[in-house]
């Protein structure tokens, strides 16, 4: 099952984890001598630094262990009905917290960026963005998603929350 799991060569070289599945300490890119020599610090160049690091935050939560979060038959499953031309939604059912990783992954599955489909190291490149006359799945939006709560057994004790 762990092999079945596990990310292709590739794709754990890209993201840099080794052999023993583990990834690197996040590393200070600037030192605060180089900080502080900088007079003027672009505000759009903080915000890429800010976003980049949070992404190689998400990919070593996500890919911990070189391991795929979403398991692979689903992504195959998505790309088997693309190429049928079928008409199909994806709905996400969670029961804890993992809810924000599960968008994440697949919005990087969309949008071509995932590292098991991002047309390097030997993987098909994939696309569901809107690219090619194709429907965009990502989740973007936070009126797409819905939450439900339960306050008791009885069904008029649940409780839907759109956003």
């Amino acid at each position: 099952m762990f092999k079945a799991l596990s990310l292709p060569k590739g794709a754990r070289e890209e993201l840099g984890i080794a052999e023993d599945g583990t990834m690197p300490e996040e590393e200070e890119e600037e030192s605060k001598e180089a900080n502080e020599e900088e007079d003027d610090v672009d505000p759009a160049k903080v915000a890429e630094q800010a976003r980049l690091k949070a992404e190689r935050k998400m990919n070593a939560t996500l890919f911990a262990n070189g391991r795929y979060h979403l398991i692979p038959s689903f992504w195959r499953l998505l790309m088997y009905m693309k190429k049928q031309k079928r008409e199909f939604a994806v709905v996400f059912n969670t029961f804890g917290s993992e809810l924000d990783n599960v968008v994440y992954e697949f919005n990087k599955f969309c949008s071509g960026e995932h590292p098991c489909f991002n047309g390097r190291n030997g993987a098909s490149l994939v696309k569901f963005d809107g690219s090619k006359n194709s429907k965009d799945f990502r989740i973007r939006d936070p009126s797409q998603r819905v939450t439900m709560y339960r306050t008791g057994d009885g069904i008029n004790e649940t409780i839907q929350i759109n956003g």
